[in-house]
C-alpha cells in the first residue's frame, strides 16, 4: 500500500475525488501535484492533532497562510506547507519529538543526525522529496512540513543580524553538500565555499541571534531563523497574533493568526492580487517529490543513476 492509498483509507476528510486533475486560477494541477498535496494535508492534520493533544499553539504562515486566506486551500502553484509556533511552544515540541510514530518523523538541528537546517521539519518517511545536493547527508528526505519558531524582534538596526543569519544558513547548506561526491558543477562550487566552521556552531549562533530580543517587549515577532524573505518582510506586528482562528483549507480547517490580513500585507503587499501567469510555478524544483515512492527507494534510484 502506498502512502496515498493509506491516507485515503485513514482520512475520511480526504476523498479520492480530490486527486482529479483540474485547472485552478489558470494553472494546471496534475494528479501528481494533487497527491503531493494529499501527503501534505495528512502531515498537517497529524501535526494539528499532536499539537492540540499537547496544548501547543501553532498556525499557518507564509504561502500556506496566503493559500488559506486567498484560495481556501493550496496556492495552485505551491507544493509545500509552512507552520509557525511561538518560541516556547516550539521548544516544547522538540522535547516531544520521539512521540511521533511512523510514518511521521520530526527532525531538528542538534537532534537529528546530519540535519543542519535551522528549523524543524515533520516528514512522512514513506514518501520522497530528495534534494540531490543533500542526498548523502544521512537524514530521511520524505515530503515535509516546515516548522518555524517565532521570536520577538526589533525593526531598527537589526538588518545586520538578519544578514548574518543568512550567511550562517548558507554556510550550513554548503557544508551539507560536501557529503555528496556526485555534485553538479554548481553545487560543487558552493560546497567548496564552506567556511570550515562546525555547522552546529552556526546553528547555535543563529539561535542566539534569533532569540536576542525575547523578553524585551520588542514590538514585532519574526521567524528570524530563516531568511528566505527580504528583511522588511520577515517581521510582523505582535497584534497580528492576538488570537488564533481557523480558516477552511481544502476539505479541512487550519489555524491562522486572527490578524492574518495585517501579516499578509506586511509580507506580500496586496496579497489579494495574483502573480502574472509566467510567475505561477513551484519554488521547489530542486526537490524530486514522489508521494508514492519511499525515500529509501528514491535514494537507491538516485545512487544508481549517478554511478551508472
Amino acid at each position: 500500500m502506498t502512502e496515498v492509498e493509506r491516507i485515503l483509507a485513514d482520512r475520511p476528510e480526504l476523498q479520492e475525488e480530490f486527486l482529479k486533475e483540474e485547472s485552478r486560477c489558470d494553472f494546471f494541477c496534475s494528479s501528481r501535484r494533487k497527491k503531493i498535496w494529499l501527503v501534505l494535508l495528512d502531515l498537517v492534520m497529524e501535526f494539528d492533532r499532536f499539537c492540540r493533544g499537547h496544548g501547543l499553539t501553532w498556525f499557518l504562515i507564509g504561502g500556506s497562510m496566503l493559500g488559506a486566506a486567498r484560495h481556501r486551500g493550496f496556492i495552485p502553484w505551491d507544493d509545500d506547507m509552512d507552520a509557525g509556533m511561538p518560541r516556547e511552544d516550539y521548544e516544547k515540541l522538540l522535547t516531544l519529538m520521539e512521540e511521533f510514530d511512523s510514518p511521521y518523523e520530526l527532525q531538528a538541528p542538534g537532534r537529528t543526525k546530519g540535519y543542519y537546517f535551522t528549523f524543524a521539519r515533520l516528514r512522512n518517511v514513506k514518501t520522497s522529496a530528495i534534494n540531490p545536493a543533500f542526498a548523502f547527508q544521512g537524514f530521511n528526505m520524505g515530503i515535509y512540513l516546515d516548522i518555524f519558531p517565532l521570536d520577538e524582534w526589533e525593526s531598527e538596526g537589526t538588518e545586520v543580524y538578519y544578514n548574518r543569519i543568512r550567511e550562517l544558513c548558507i554556510d550550513n547548506s554548503n557544508y551539507m553538500r560536501r557529503s555528496n561526491p556526485y555534485l553538479s558543477g554548481k553545487d560543487k562550487a558552493r560546497a567548496e565555499t564552506w567556511s570550515g566552521r562546525d555547522p552546529m556552531d552556526n546553528v547555535r549562533e543563529v539561535e542566539a541571534l534569533a532569540r536576542q530580543f525575547n523578553g524585551t517587549g520588542a514590538p514585532y515577532l519574526s521567524h528570524a531563523v530563516i531568511t528566505l524573505d527580504a528583511f522588511h518582510h520577515n517581521y510582523f506586528r505582535k497584534d497580528c497574533f492576538n488570537g488564533i482562528i481557523r480558516l477552511p483549507f481544502e476539505s479541512i480547517e487550519l489555524p491562522v493568526p486572527a490578524g492574518y490580513d495585517s501579516f499578509l500585507t506586511s509580507q506580500y503587499g496586496d496579497w489579494h492580487a495574483y502573480p502574472p501567469l509566467e510567475k505561477r510555478g513551484t519554488d521547489h524544483s530542486d526537490e524530486d517529490m514522489q508521494p508514492e515512492v519511499t525515500y529509501a527507494e528514491a535514494l537507491a534510484a538516485y545512487l544508481a543513476s549517478v554511478q551508472s
